[in-house]
């Protein structure tokens, strides 16, 4: 009955220090990503954030006011994405989402399919003015698994459940059982 005390209380240990992963705001600039366009036109400051790989590329956008350097939370944004190879499918144009919490900052996520050069138009809509922004990008394999990362948080998990499991026992000693019996 005791084990049975000891793995609940593990368990609940592990669910709880897994929790706070749930609440990471995952928009704004990412760890890993490059800033593979910027531009000023007329009264917008406009820079463009992604990852260029393989798969659901998300792509943040940053919009300000080119005097203030204020946030722009008001603009419309839509993306067209068209790859460079021949046999490539057209994709419909794609509209950007306003990222909650951090003025400014905008978000699409590109289907991207294969590697190679990619044209990106970006219409922004501000003020009763189309502003367009065309560049490439250039598109390379996935990076694969961040073992790093994984280390990381498997050895954070190691670390809760030794000191879960240290805790019980310690528990169990001032209680007067020895170590090892039940």
């Amino acid at each position: 009955m005791l084990v049975n005390k000891k793995i609940k209380y593990i368990v609940l240990s592990l669910l709880i220090s897994i929790l706070p992963i749930h609440t990471i705001f995952a928009n704004g600039v990412h760890p890993g990503s490059v800033m593979v366009f910027s531009a000023e036109a007329q009264n917008i400051s406009i820079a463009v954030h992604t990852v260029p790989v393989v798969g659901n590329m998300h792509i943040t956008i940053h919009l300000a006011d080119k005097k203030s350097g204020n946030p722009i939370s008001n603009a419309g944004i839509q993306l067209f994405a068209i790859a460079s190879s021949p046999l490539a499918i057209p994709m419909d144009p794609l509209a950007a989402t306003p990222t909650m919490n951090q003025p400014g900052w905008y978000w699409v996520n590109l289907p991207v399919t294969e590697v190679g050069n990619w044209s990106i138009i970006l219409i922004v809509q501000h003020l009763n003015n189309n502003h367009t922004f065309n560049f490439n990008l250039n598109v390379s394999e996935s990076l694969g698994m961040d073992w790093a990362i994984i280390g990381v948080f498997g050895a954070l998990f190691a670390l809760i459940f030794w000191s879960a499991w240290n805790w019980l026992n310690l528990k169990k000693r001032k209680n007067g059982k020895t170590r090892g019996k039940t």
